[in-house]
Parts: structure tokens; sequence; C-alpha cells
């Protein structure tokens, strides 16, 4: 699978965001809502990623039956 480089660029940023404070006094909302952008761009990348993967065929999907 080729390597994507703002995935790996997305993780290098959430490292530096949580390693800024203790070396430059970061605004807490700034820290607060970066994190949570990158740590949602990163889960959705990796949820399609495992869509991808898992592909189940039509017929055998699970589905609610009515009742």
């Amino acid at each position: 699978m080729p390597r994507n480089n703002t995935f790996v660029a997305a993780y290098i940023a959430l490292f530096v965001i949580w390693l800024a404070p203790y070396f430059v006094n970061l605004p807490v909302y700034a820290n607060l809502i970066g994190s949570v952008v990158i740590i949602l761009y990163l889960g959705c990348h990796r949820s399609l990623r495992l869509r991808d993967v898992n592909e189940v065929p039509f017929g055998e999907r699970d589905t609610i039956s009515k009742v």
C-alpha cells in the first residue's frame, strides 16, 4: 500500500502539538483545537482504509430484520 504523505505529516503534527507546551507557551485553545482536528483527520482516514480492506459482498451484509 502506498504511503500517504499527508497522513504521516498529521501524525508528526500531532506529536509536535503534544510536545510543544513543554517548550513553548502555547494557548490552550490552540492546542485543543489543533489536537482535535488532527485526531479527527487520522480517525476518519483510518476508518476509510478499514472500509476498503474489509469489503463484504452485498448478499452477506448484516441487516436488521423487521419483526
